[in-house]
C-alpha cells in the first residue's frame, strides 16, 4: 500500500469520526475500490513490520554505540591462558597483549569468520581436549594457526587446522602421499595435536614454553633456552611471531569467549553448521572412483569432497582410509563400498581361474612395465611409443582405473 492510499485510510477514519459519519460509507463513497477497513487492516500490517524493522536497528545501534565507544578497545587486567595468569601489571607484558588484542578485535570480519567456523569444529576439538584431560583453552592455537581452515596452507609448507608441516606430521601418524593428506583431515590431525602439545608440555613442564615450541620448534627454542639462561618465555627473545603468538591466543579466547562484550553478535542461523557425520573405515582391494561412489548413493562429489579435505584426488588406490559420510547417508554409502568390494573380488576370481596367456594375451615380445611414482598411462604409452588404450587394453583396464606405484602392466612393443 503507498503513502497516499495510507493517507487517504486515517484520513477516512478520523475525518468522519469528527463528522459524525460511519468510516465505510465516506470510504465507499471517495474510494471505490477498497474499502476503508481493507485499508485500515494493510496499514496495520505495514506498521507492525515497520516496528519489527525499526527493533532490529535499534539492536544494530547499540552494537555500533559498542564499537564507538572506548570500551570495545579494552581488555580483562585478569586473564588466565592454560591455568596460568598473564602477570598483565608488568608494563611491557601489557603492551605486548594490548597490541595482540587490538589487531584482533578491529578485524571485524576475521573474528565473525572464528566465530561461524567454531560452531562447526569447535564441538570436535572440545571433545578430543575433554578425553585427554587437557585445557580447553588449547582451543585457541588452532584459531591463531588456520582461522579453523582445513585447506589452510602456509609459506612454509605447514598444512590444516594445526599447521602441521610433513616431519611433524608424519612423525604423529599422518599419512602424507600423493592420495591423501590428512594433516586436513580435522579429527585426525586434532588427535595429532593434543599428543604433540601434550608431549611438549611434558618436556618443558610449562604450557607457554609447549606453545612456544609448538611454534618455534622444540631444538630452536631449547637452543634459545640455554644460550640466554634463562627459562621464562616472558624473557626469551625470540622470532618476532613466536613472542606474539602466545598474546593473539590470549587475545582470541578473551574475544571468543565473551563476543557480544566487543559489538561481535551473530544470530544462530548465521553460524556455520557442526559436522553431522559418520565416520567409515574402509579397506579397498581395489581403487575406488570417489565420482562413482558419490553418485551412486544419490550425493554430488563436491558433497563429499568437503566433508573429506584430506582426500586429494577423486581416486583412491588399494589400501585403508578414513572416510567421512553425512549420517543420513552412511547406511546407504557403506552398502554401495560392499558392493563395489564384491564385485572386484568376483572379477579378480574369474581372471585367476583363466589361464595366464588368456588372462593376459601373452606373446613373444612383451616387456613387463612397474609403474613409478608420480607415472601415468599417458606416460607410459608415450614412453612406449603406443596407445593408452591398448595399454588398458592389454591389462584388462576401465577407462575409469587408475593405476597405483609399483603395480606391474604388460606393454607389447619394440621400443622400451
Amino acid at each position: 500500500m503507498g503513502r497516499k492510499e495510507l493517507a487517504f485510510a486515517l484520513a477516512m477514519v478520523f475525518g468522519a469520526a469528527n463528522i459524525g459519519m460511519e468510516p465505510g460509507a465516506r470510504g465507499e463513497e471517495l474510494q471505490g475500490r477498497k474499502s476503508v477497513r481493507a485499508l485500515l487492516q494493510e496499514a496495520c500490517q505495514e506498521i507492525s513490520v515497520l516496528k519489527d524493522q525499526l527493533a532490529k536497528l535499534q539492536e544494530r545501534l547499540e552494537v555500533l554505540e559498542r564499537f564507538r565507544g572506548m570500551a570495545h578497545y579494552r581488555f580483562p587486567r585478569d586473564i588466565e591462558l592454560l591455568g596460568q595468569r598473564l602477570p598483565l601489571e608488568r608494563r611491557d607484558l601489557w603492551e605486548r597483549m594490548d597490541r595482540e588484542f587490538l589487531l584482533l578485535v578491529n578485524d571485524v570480519p576475521q573474528v565473525l569468520l572464528w566465530m561461524k567456523r567454531a560452531n562447526r569444529y569447535f564441538p570436535i576439538i572440545e571433545k578430543r581436549i575433554e578425553e585427554r584431560g587437557l585445557p580447553q583453552d588449547l582451543k585457541f592455537v588452532a584459531i591463531v594457526e588456520s582461522s579453523l581452515r582445513p585447506e589452510a596452507k602456509s609459506s612454509a609448507g605447514a598444512v590444516g587446522v594445526w599447521q602441521f608441516i610433513p616431519s611433524t606430521g608424519s612423525l604423529y601418524s599422518l599419512e602424507i602421499n600423493e592420495w591423501i593428506d590428512e594433516r586436513q583431515d580435522p579429527v585426525k590431525s586434532t588427535d595429532a595435536a593434543l599428543a604433540y602439545l601434550q608431549s611438549l608440555k611434558a618436556k618443558f613442564d610449562d604450557w607457554l614454553l609447549a606453545l612456544a615450541a609448538y611454534n618455534v620448534g622444540e631444538d630452536r627454542l631449547r637452543r634459545e633456552m640455554e644460550r640466554q639462561g634463562v627459562s621464562s618465555f616472558y624473557e626469551l627473545v625470540l622470532p618476532q611471531e613466536t613472542e606474539r603468538y602466545i598474546f593473539r591466543i590470549a587475545a582470541a579466547k578473551v574475544i571468543l569467549s565473551d563476543p557480544r562484550k566487543y559489538g561481535f553478535d551473530l544470530l544462530p542461523e548465521e553460524l556455520y553448521d557442526p559436522l553431522d557425520v559418520k565416520t567409515l573405515e574402509v579397506k579397498l582391494e581395489k581403487g575406488l572412483d570417489l565420482i562413482a561412489l558419490a553418485r551412486s548413493c544419490g550425493m554430488t562429489y563436491r558433497a563429499l569432497k568437503v566433508l573429506n579435505p584430506h582426500i586429494k584426488e577423486t581416486w583412491l588406490p588399494k589400501g585403508i582410509y578414513r572416510l567421512y559420510v553425512p549420517r543420513d547417508k552412511a547406511d546407504e554409502v557403506a552398502k554401495a563400498l560392499k558392493e563395489q568390494m564384491v564385485s572386484a573380488s568376483e572379477r579378480r576370481e574369474r581372471q585367476s581361474s583363466a589361464p595366464l596367456k588368456e588372462r593376459w594375451n601373452v606373446k613373444k615380445g612383451a616387456v613387463v612395465h612397474t609403474v613409478r611414482q608420480g607415472e601415468t598411462l599417458w606416460d607410459i604409452a608415450r614412453n612406449y611409443g603406443v596407445q593408452v588404450r591398448s595399454i588398458q587394453q592389454w591389462n584388462q583396464l576401465s577407462s575409469s582405473d587408475r593405476i597405483a606405484p609399483g603395480q606391474k602392466l604388460f606393454i607389447y612393443a619394440s621400443k622400451k
